[in-house]
């Protein structure tokens, strides 16, 4: 028999308030707040860099059709007409220089909101977790649910950031012409790529730290639901049973959606394709290294 005290919990989950109904039971009001709060001031962020880069656009064209009037009346030998178009041009150019200063302001502002929104959900995903073992396995359903929908959020803010790139060597060669010194410097030209290299894999590195870690809360997660299935006698369905794999993504897709937020992707296909990168990016920076050293060799034969 369940308790009655558990039966009204079911019949507000059933009735499709379970974010409300998980709040409530693992947070304070004021936590809630300050989540939607955060997810506000990142939306706004985002949204005003996305207008700054749209209206730079504009300012690019215009600026582009009056350095092409520069050109045209220099190529006509009008300097009448050249002086004109620069002084536009020139203008132009300012304003769009900075255009580019708020982007980069812009950039950082969205970076922190995007930092402190990431950091509130994995705290809002914690206190969840902390009260999982003991919860009724209707509720722990649930708490997968919302978790899973605050994981694809999580690796939405991830996915805005710009990953770390594998660009190739490029052009940079030796020729016969070279002195020591040209040989010298090219092999320090490539010696900077490689420590760039060395640090991009140091960022996957504390990735791969807090996915791996996120992975194994969520595999307790769902080995404490697994041994609670099995051993308990009364369950009363409230919905769709979380998949194998999934931690109830399935569930959270349409609170997901609603934050538009991409298609959900599992933290094993994100540690995967990180440790991809990383494995490209540390052959690179052999690569790298083993010619800047047997560059500077040939300079010191050359010398």
């Amino acid at each position: 028999m369940i308790p009655r005290a558990d039966r009204g919990m079911l019949t507000w989950l059933r009735g499709g308030l379970v974010s409300l109904v998980l709040l409530s039971c693992f947070a304070t009001p004021s936590q809630s707040q300050l989540l939607e709060d955060l997810r506000s001031n990142h939306r706004s962020a985002s949204a005003r860099l996305e207008g700054e880069l749209r209206a730079f656009e504009v300012l690019d064209r215009n600026w582009q059709v009056a350095y092409d009037s520069v050109e045209a009346a220099k190529s006509r030998n009008d300097d009448a007409a050249r002086d004109g178009a620069y002084v536009i041009a020139y203008a132009r150019g300012v304003t769009r220089d900075q255009s580019f200063q708020r982007q980069e302001q812009m950039r950082a502002d969205l970076k922190v909101a995007r930092d402190n929104l990431r950091a509130a959900l994995i705290t809002e995903i914690a206190g969840m977790e902390s009260a999982y073992e003991t919860a009724t396995a209707a509720i722990q359903e649930n708490i997968d649910a919302v978790i899973a929908g605050m994981e694809q959020e999580i690796r939405a803010l991830d996915q805005e950031s710009e990953r770390p790139r594998v660009t190739p060597l490029g052009q940079i060669s030796i020729v016969a012409i070279d002195r020591p010194d040209d040989i010298l410097a090219k092999a320090d030209l490539i010696e900077n790529r490689a420590n760039q290299a060395d640090q991009s894999i140091l960022d996957i590195d504390i990735q791969l730290d807090d996915l791996n870690r996120r992975l194994r809360r969520q595999r307790t997660r769902r080995d404490v639901r697994s041994a609670r299935e099995r051993f308990d006698d009364v369950r009363v369905p409230v919905g769709a049973t979380a998949q194998s794999g999934t931690d109830g993504a399935n569930n959270s897709l349409s609170a997901a959606d609603s934050l538009g937020i991409r298609a959900p992707q599992t933290l094993e296909e994100e540690i995967q394709l990180l440790e991809s990168i990383r494995a490209s990016l540390v052959v690179l920076r052999d690569e790298l290294r083993g010619r800047a050293r047997a560059w500077r060799t040939l300079a010191e034969g050359r010398l």
